[in-house]
Order: structure tokens, then C-alpha cells, then sequence
């Protein structure tokens, strides 16, 4: 008796641990590898609904601008917090793969908004915009990467898979800890 498409469909990606997780485990059953990619694409349609909104209603200024620049830095953040429990829990391979894939995408629909303050403050450099609209959009970037901590934070605070556990609260577990005063410094021999 042959086995039908949807079941063996079924089978592959139970072979690859996508499904039929233990919902003890899971508070979903599912495998938190998809629930991190439905977070980032979730995270990806919302933000280009608000961006496409942007770019019907707004016309090209100044205000327009500073929007994109703050979706595009939120798109940005909430995806790589996401990519950091892909990378803690799947390796350096998935991790680079998912970046590799989101950089396509952004590189495809961001337009000008570079999410990126380097960007602003070369053309600040290069004289093709003046200090007040740099700090604008430097502001929006910042605002964008504070607004991201708190979306990605809810999230993580629903806890709907063990590698969210205690993720939403924890402190900084980096390896790296400098003193951001100190960083500045460079060390005399």
C-alpha cells in the first residue's frame, strides 16, 4: 500500500525534528526551531504591512524617512534577537544560513533605510545631509532597537518553547563583558 503525500511529508519532517516534539517539552508540540522562524516571519510580514502603510500614505519627507528607518531597525533587532536562540540551540550553520536568507529579503524591500547609524552619519560626512536630519535618524534607530527589546521581550515571556524559558528576564549572559566607560580607553603599555 503506498503511503500518501501529506504523510510523507509528515515523515521528512519528523526525520528532521520539526515535528512530534513531547508537549511536555513543548508548550506547543511543536519544534522551537519553528516557532523561532514563525516569530522572525511573523516579525517580517508585520513589518512590511507597516511599511507598504508608510509608503501609501506618506509622501516622500522627512518623517517618512525617520518611520522606515525605525521599522527597519526593528525588523532588524527583533529577527537577531531570534537568530541568537537559533544559533545557541541549532548551531553556527543555521544561524548563518537564516542571516544569509534575511539579508536577501532586506537587501529587497528596505529601500534607502539602512537600520544602521553608520550609514546617516557617512552622508553627514559626505555632505548630503545636514547634523539636525542625522540625529533624526539616529533617533528613530534608537527608538526602533528599544521598541524591538520590549516586542521580543513579550514573547520570550510567553514561553511557549523550553528555549524561551527564563530568556524574557535573564541577565546578560555574554561571554564578553566590558565596562562601557573602559571600552573607550585604549590600554598604555
Amino acid at each position: 500500500m503506498s503511503v500518501s503525500l501529506p504523510r510523507k511529508i509528515w515523515r521528512v519532517f519528523k526525520s528532521m525534528g520539526v515535528v512530534g516534539w513531547s508537549k511536555k517539552k513543548n508548550l506547543l508540540g511543536a519544534n522551537p526551531m519553528f516557532i523561532s522562524s514563525a516569530f522572525i516571519l511573523l516579525t517580517l510580514a508585520l513589518a512590511s504591512l507597516l511599511r507598504k502603510t508608510v509608503h501609501k500614505t506618506l509622501s516622500d519627507n522627512l518623517i517618512k524617512v525617520l518611520l522606515l528607518e525605525f521599522l527597519a531597525t526593528l525588523e532588524l533587532c527583533a529577527a537577531c534577537f531570534e537568530l541568537i536562540i537559533v544559533a545557541d540551540n541549532w548551531g553556527i550553520e543555521a544561524y548563518a544560513l537564516s542571516l544569509f536568507l534575511l539579508t536577501i529579503y532586506w537587501s529587497s524591500c528596505w529601500g534607502n533605510a539602512s537600520a544602521c547609524p553608520y550609514i546617516p552619519m557617512e552622508e553627514l560626512v559626505e555632505g548630503s545631509k545636514n547634523l539636525s536630519t542625522v540625529g533624526l535618524i539616529v533617533l528613530s534607530q534608537i527608538l526602533g532597537g528599544l521598541v524591538t527589546f520590549r516586542y521580543v521581550q513579550l514573547f520570550w515571556a510567553m514561553e511557549l518553547v523550553e528555549t524561551h524559558r527564563g530568556k524574557a528576564f535573564e541577565d546578560c549572559a555574554a561571554d564578553l563583558h566590558v565596562n562601557k566607560f573602559c571600552s573607550q580607553i585604549k590600554k598604555k603599555k
